[in-house]
């Protein structure tokens, strides 16, 4: 049996609890999820080659970066890990092309990504701005300038530390986008931490969600966050993903995986787009029957597959019927109430009504 592509077992004693991290899988997308103090950071950190003091080991793609009980710690240079931590850390005075060219001449002993600093210029956007001092950048081309650099490193694993937490909802979309581009252009290994479940839904196929230095559950974004987890959450927001099929005045058609269709705000986005679409599940209702005559844009015909209960808080895992064969699931929040008069239960038919306005375009990726 081969090995898998993360092999990462680290054990280091923390102020007030211990680190016992694990990650064994061949997903090359993974988030690593957790309140501030959860040793998100100290993992990460170990992974690479920033601190030292713990045992165990860590293995990306068949290298061994570090082993305790065989004494190897390679340094960070040769890791072939392109980091970017939560400080963006560039040189002011430098213009953007030599901070990212700073990138270019950090090789590494691994094989490394095949990338050309031209296409990644071209990617983030940053050809004109080659001749520019890092010091006149606003915060969100300086966070493109850290991952540019990154990528041009050659790495065979980027690593990114809270990556958007400095920056306002308008940035923090449009890096993220350039994040789902990265991922599926480049197709760079990626270990994402953050504190924002939405940010990780978006961009990570396998989520682990830490706290106080363990992991206590992992899987895919749906079984971690959702209704299923048997932890609702109030704020929690479904992610989904589709292409844009046509374009209006005022609203967009997304086509979903599954076939399904919703109406959402334009928000910019072109016909053709790849677009990533979120919705809260508090601003999902369900019907136990097909409303008509309503102002409401999206009727979507579902079956509940699961009903959890939190002490007041009921969610429901919904997923949508009559589509394709990719499943697309939501997760619904309801009132104790509502499950009450309603008697809602696994296996039943029931409509999700969602008005337009209720979804946001998280992200889109302009077509080819």
């Amino acid at each position: 049996m081969s090995e898998p592509f993360f092999d990462v077992e680290l054990r280091m004693a923390l102020p007030g609890f211990s680190l016992e991290y694990r990650l064994q899988t061949d997903e090359r997308c993974v988030g690593v999820f957790g309140p501030s103090g959860a040793g998100k950071t100290t993992a990460i950190e170990h992974i690479a080659g920033w601190r030292g003091g713990a045992t165990g080991h860590v293995r990306v793609g068949g290298r061994t970066l570090f082993d305790s009980a065989r004494n190897v710690a390679l340094p960070p240079r040769e890791r072939g890990i392109g980091y970017v931590p939560q400080d963006i850390l560039l040189f002011p005075h430098w213009t953007v092309i030599r901070n990212v060219l700073a990138g270019s001449h950090r090789r590494n002993g691994g094989s490394g990504l095949d990338v050309k600093v031209d296409h990644v210029l071209a990617m983030l956007e940053l050809t004109p701005l080659l001749e520019r001092p890092v010091r006149l950048l606003s915060g969100g081309e300086r966070h493109r300038v850290a991952l540019a650099r990154a990528l041009c490193s050659q790495p065979d694993l980027l690593l990114l530390d809270e990556p958007l937490a400095s920056l306002d909802l308008r940035l923090r979309r449009r890096i993220l986008g350039d994040l789902v581009r990265v991922r599926d252009e480049l197709g760079v290994p990626i270990l994402f931490i953050s504190h924002d479940a939405t940010e990780v839904q978006v961009l990570c196929d396998r989520v682990q969600r830490l706290s106080r230095g363990a992991v206590v559950a992992e899987g895919t974004p749906a079984s971690v966050f959702g209704a299923r987890s048997g932890v609702p959450a109030e704020d929690y927001e479904n992610v989904l993903h589709g292409e844009v099929a046509h374009i209006s005045d005022f609203t967009a058609r997304v086509v979903l995986a599954s076939g399904h269709e919703l109406l959402v705000p334009r928000s910019g986005v072109d016909k053709g787009d790849r677009v990533v679409v979120g919705v809260r599940a508090d601003d999902v209702l369900v019907a136990l029957s097909e409303p008509k005559d309503i102002s409401a844009r999206n009727i979507l015909p579902a079956r509940i597959a699961a009903v959890a209960e939190e002490g007041e808080a009921v969610s429901l895992a919904v997923v949508l019927t009559g589509g394709g064969d990719v499943e697309t699931e939501l997760g619904v929040n309801v009132t104790e109430g509502s499950l009450a008069e309603l008697r809602f239960e696994e296996g039943q038919d029931v409509y999700l009504i969602v008005k337009s306005r209720a979804l946001e375009v998280l992200t889109s990726i302009p077509k080819p």
